[in-house]
C-alpha cells in the first residue's frame, strides 16, 4: 500500500532521484561531474557573488567570464536584496533558498539562483537551471566563503559542500575568451 501511495504521489507531483554529493561524484543532468575546484567570485558592481565548482582545477581561470573548453561548472549565484532595486554579495552567513528565473526577485532578503553548465571543446555550453533548494553559507568574509547547498537540477537532487577563497581580477562587464 505504502509503495502505491508514494507511485501515486511521485506520478502527480514529480520525484528526484537519489541523492549525489557532488565532492564524491555525482549525477547531474544525465552528466557525472565531480568538483575538484571551488572558488568564489565577489561582483560588487552587480550586488552579488558566485560560488563556482568545477571540474577542473584553476577554476578562477573563468573569472574574467571566459569559459574552460570541456569542462562543467555547478554555479550558485547568491546575493543580499535591501531594496526593490538594490543588492549586495553576501556579508554574512545564512541560507538562501533558490529561486527560479520565472520567481520574481526579492524586495528584500537573501536571494539564490543556480545552474549547471556544460561547455564542449569549442567553448558551446548548455546550462541546466535549479528548481529548487538551500544553499546554506557558514563563513561570509573578506577572503571567501564556505557552506553547504542542497539543490535539485533537472529531478537530480544533488548535495555537497565548499570552502572557497575569493578570485582576484574577477570581470564585472565582460566576456573572455575560450581556453
Amino acid at each position: 500500500m505504502k509503495a502505491l501511495v508514494a507511485f501515486l504521489l511521485c506520478s502527480a507531483f514529480g520525484c528526484t532521484t537519489s541523492t549525489s554529493n557532488v565532492n564524491d561524484g555525482a549525477m547531474i543532468a544525465g552528466t557525472p561531474f565531480t568538483a575538484a575546484g571551488a572558488v568564489s567570485m565577489v561582483r560588487t558592481s552587480r550586488g552579488l557573488t558566485n560560488i563556482v565548482l568545477g571540474d577542473f582545477a584553476n577554476v578562477c581561470s573563468v573569472a574574467d567570464e571566459s569559459e574552460q573548453a570541456t569542462s562543467k561548472t555547478l554555479t550558485l549565484l547568491l546575493s543580499d536584496f535591501t531594496g526593490a532595486d538594490d543588492s549586495t554579495p553576501p556579508m554574512h552567513p545564512g541560507t538562501y533558498s533558490v529561486s527560479t528565473l520565472a520567481d520574481p526577485l526579492p524586495i528584500s532578503g537573501p536571494f539564490a539562483e543556480c545552474g549547471f553548465h556544460v561547455t564542449d571543446g569549442t567553448c558551446r555550453f548548455s546550462e541546466t537551471y535549479c528548481t529548487s533548494g538551500d544553499i546554506t553559507l557558514t563563513r561570509a568574509d573578506t577572503t571567501g566563503y564556505a557552506g553547504t547547498f542542497d539543490v535539485v537540477i533537472a529531478g537530480d537532487h544533488v548535495t555537497g559542500s565548499f570552502d572557497t577563497a575569493n578570485c582576484a581580477n574577477v570581470s564585472e562587464d565582460g566576456f573572455g575568451t575560450c581556453h
